[in-house]
């Protein structure tokens, strides 16, 4: 089952065995903010029997700590464990907080969140486009607020549960993740998880080179110059390996159907006299034992 390559993994104790060790098939991604004081870790206060807990929590420098596999239900949303990845995040409460809201997620926290929503789109499938709603069957990436009643505006990005959704909570009111977080998931956080999926904010090695730290630094360059080589001699060894593959499975096809085409009762000195035939027709290229090494031999 799923682990996040990019978090830390703390296992919250009673969530790996027992009743609450239930499989799911994660289908959206329900974000949270924490309430918080500057904490980077949250897994002693979620380790506790009783506690709602999410899959993540992100903290204000975008550090990931995993509590719960994504193969596996949480206990953050309720009628909606059943098939929702849940993360909260720091939030600096309450000396961040202004007007009754957690401040926007840091830079830290939008990229460590864009690249977790984008691995949650590789690795389950999960749609990376604004969750309509709490109502079963929907997916993509939303946030705890859609399946919460309130007192919120009756229709647009910042209202609540709507008519037939699933319940998150049973606090009326509750605003989480507050509408600065909100605002950003759809015009900030998923753009971005779009933007990783697709490759875009990638930097190709030669973009590394014209961006040296520093111009006078030489071992900076030729660190990357050695990198864009390998790079090369990688790709160079990839392709060689493919097309011997590719003659391999042409031999085996060939050894295969004169097999097929002995007759019955074929004789041990018959079949050894194929063999032999076969093995003489096969031929090592005159470059072979170059390209079969590792790049860097």
């Amino acid at each position: 089952m799923s682990k996040y390559p990019a978090a830390v993994q703390r296992p919250v104790d009673r969530y790996q065995s027992g009743d609450l060790h239930v499989a799911m098939t994660a289908r959206r991604v329900v974000a949270h903010t924490a309430v918080s004081a500057d904490t980077p870790s949250m897994h002693s206060f979620f380790n506790v029997s009783g506690r709602a807990t999410p899959h993540f929590y992100f903290g204000r420098d975008g550090e990931c700590e995993q509590y719960i596999n994504t193969g596996f239900r949480s206990s953050a949303v309720l009628d909606g464990n059943h098939d929702c990845i849940t993360f909260e995040s720091w939030d600096g409460f309450p000396g961040e907080w202004s007007g009754g809201m957690a401040p926007p997620w840091t830079d830290a926290q939008v990229d460590a969140i864009a690249h977790f929503c984008a691995w949650c789109n590789t690795e389950h499938g999960i749609p990376l486009v604004q969750l309509p709603s709490s109502r079963p069957g929907t997916e993509g990436i939303g946030w705890h607020r859609q399946g919460i009643d309130g007192n919120f505006p009756s229709s647009g990005l910042l209202s609540g549960r709507v008519d037939g959704g699933e319940h998150w909570s049973e606090s009326f009111g509750k605003t989480c993740p507050t509408d600065r977080r909100i605002e950003q998931i759809p015009h900030v956080i998923i753009p971005r998880a779009i933007e990783i999926v697709n490759g875009e904010d990638m930097p190709t090695v030669e973009d590394l080179l014209k961006a040296k730290i520093n111009p006078n630094d030489e071992t900076v360059a030729d660190a990357l110059r050695a990198a864009l080589r390998t790079e090369d001699a990688f790709a160079t060894y990839r392709k060689r390996q493919a097309e011997r593959d590719a003659r391999l499975r042409e031999r085996v096809g060939n050894v295969r159907a004169a097999i097929d085409a002995l007759p019955a009762g074929v004789t041990k000195d018959e079949l050894k006299n194929l063999l032999t035939r076969i093995d003489a027709t096969i031929e090592i290229p005159e470059d072979q034992d170059a390209t079969d090494r590792e790049p860097d031999e």
